[in-house]
């Protein structure tokens, strides 16, 4: 699924997010060569204290999604539709 790259979305949770798809088309490199994503999960304090989630997706290099949503932990996944994916140099970290 190629042509759904850096698309981000809340599994069981109420997430709002915008994808630029003109930015993510202009931002794909061709099939076969690596593309890098970046996914930036924050903890905002909206006006009445409430707690969000604040997601913000990168590729290769240029923001191209981002939203806010309910979901502040679990876990994370991807998502092939069945297609075989391939990933390297894959970090997770807590920033501070």
């Amino acid at each position: 699924m190629y042509r759904d790259a850096g698309n981000t979305f809340g599994v069981g949770s109420k997430f709002a997010g915008t994808l630029n798809k003109d930015k993510r088309t202009a931002m794909m490199k061709p099939v076969g060569e690596w593309n890098t994503t970046e996914v930036t999960c924050s903890i905002v304090t909206d006006s009445q204290g409430k707690k969000k989630g604040k997601i913000v997706t990168k590729l290769n290099g240029e923001e191209i999604c981002k939203g806010e949503g309910d979901l502040l932990e679990g876990p994370i996944g991807w998502q092939s539709e069945n297609a075989e994916i391939h990933f390297r140099n894959v970090v997770i970290r807590e920033e501070k």
